[in-house]
């Protein structure tokens, strides 16, 4: 019996240590993100926002420089209580700066993944679903188009041994290992033949327990 059936290897794959990988990525990002939301959700002299998109260095800068500016302009109080309010701006704007960064960072790193800001409390949500479908996409890799070669290649010789050991256990000849056939001298083979060496002996065909996968034995 010829085998001439092929397996066709996919176009894409998931491993699962990639797929591990980037659910940790991802994992590890929101929470360094919500984190970075709170912190900024902290800071009273910084108005609220609608997202956390609009949480960016550019939002920061506008409302310290604003502070900042009026800070400078305000003659109520005296140079000491200016310059101890204008260190609390400039330390707002570092934190905050910071923490944006991570935001935007993540974001620009994940933009399908969508968030949620609750306006009350601050606090950020991401549906399951949602980084559950980034996870699969991100982790999903296309398979070189020489892997296809290769494995045919190898499905051909696979085919070719199948066909070998069947037609041996048909002529009652035991397996004759691919590996020993490389070096294989034509006097060794023909004798093994002549002499019936290489004769299945039925003797104690009761004792041996078949072994699954065996009929390929290489």
């Amino acid at each position: 019996m010829a085998y001439t059936k092929t397996i066709e290897l996919p176009q894409t794959v998931q491993p699962r240590q990639l797929r591990i990988d980037v659910a940790a990525e991802i994992r590890h990002g929101i929470e360094s993100l919500k984190v970075a939301v709170a912190r900024i959700w902290e800071i009273e002299d910084l108005p609220r926002v609608n997202s956390i998109e609009d949480m960016a260095a550019d939002w920061v800068q506008s409302v310290t420089a604003e502070g900042i500016e009026a800070t400078k302009a305000n003659k109520s109080l005296t140079a000491q209580e200016r310059g101890e309010r204008l260190k609390v701006w400039r330390k707002i704007k570092q934190d905050a700066i910071a923490s944006t960064a991570v935001i935007q960072n993540f974001i620009e790193g994940f933009p399908d993944l969508v968030f949620c800001l609750d306006p009350e409390s601050g606090t950020v949500t991401c549906s399951q679903d949602n980084i559950d479908k980034i996870v699969a996409q991100r982790s999903t890799v296309p398979v070189p188009d020489l892997a296809h070669v290769h494995w045919a290649k190898l499905q051909t010789i696979v085919a070719a041994i199948r066909s070998l050991r069947e037609w041996e256990q048909q002529n009652d000849v035991a397996p004759f290992l691919v590996g020993n056939a490389v070096n294989c001298s034509p006097f060794e083979f023909a004798a093994m033949w002549a002499t019936g060496a290489n004769a299945i002996n039925h003797r104690y065909d009761h004792y041996r327990v078949p072994i699954a996968g065996d009929f390929l034995t290489i």
